[in-house]
Order: structure tokens, then sequence, then C-alpha cells
């Protein structure tokens, strides 16, 4: 009996067959555009509850403002890349080769647009602030 309910864990502890690769990859593609979406979405968000604070700043308003189009840029990069990414799968999934279509690096790149985009959000009112203040 201890035999079959160890046998049963593995079992269940394995993935279902019709889960493949593809499947496992769109999942995690999705994920990552979640994260994505939250992580410039929150980040415009938390600039735009400043604006009222440095409405009364010309140089700060402006760097909320740039800021802020920079976090957008991020998430319509999180958009692109959930597009391309799609695209890649599909179009690796009709393949019969195991080399990777060429739309997936578009998707690559959107996705390093989309978190470089966050970092110059996020990372431009502070430094704006500290230039202006020397």
């Amino acid at each position: 009996m201890l035999f079959n309910m160890a046998r049963g864990a593995e079992i269940m502890a394995s993935p279902p067959e019709d889960l493949s690769d593809i499947h496992q990859r769109e999942n995690m593609d999705a994920l990552t555009v979640k994260a994505l979406v939250a992580l410039n979405g929150g980040g415009a968000i938390a600039l735009l509850t400043f604006s009222s604070e440095v409405m009364g700043n010309e140089n700060l308003k402006e760097a909320a403002f740039i800021g802020i189009l920079f976090l957008v840029a991020g998430l319509i990069s999180a958009v692109l890349f959930n597009i391309f990414r799609r695209q890649c799968s599909m179009k690796h999934a009709s393949r019969k080769d195991s080399r990777r279509p060429s739309i997936c690096y578009a998707g690559y790149a959107c996705e390093a647009l989309s978190l470089t985009s966050f970092a110059a959000g996020a990372m431009w009112l502070p430094l704006t602030h500290l230039c202006s203040c020397q």
C-alpha cells in the first residue's frame, strides 16, 4: 500500500500529458506580461500621486511628466511583448525544426524596452530633483 501511495504522489507531481512545452511557455509569458504591466503601471500611478506635490515646481512638474511618459512607453512595450510572444509561440509550434522564429526577437526587444522604460521612468524624477538642487 505504501508503494502505491508513493507512486500516486509521483504521478500527481508530474505535469499532465496535454500540458506541452508550448502551453508552459504561454503561461510563463502571461505571467511575464502581468509583471511588466504591474511594474510600469504601478510606477505611473506612484508618479501621479506625487503630481499634486510637484505642481508648484516647474522643473519637477516637467520631470514627473517625462517619467510618466517613460512608464507609459513601458506599458505599451509590455503589450507588444505579449503580442510578439504569442505569435512566436504559434510559429514555433508550427515549425518542424527547433530554430527560433525571428518574431521571437521582437518580443525579447519589447521586454527589454519595457524594463528599461521602467528604470528610466523611476529614476528620472529623483535624478532631476538632485540635479536641480545643485
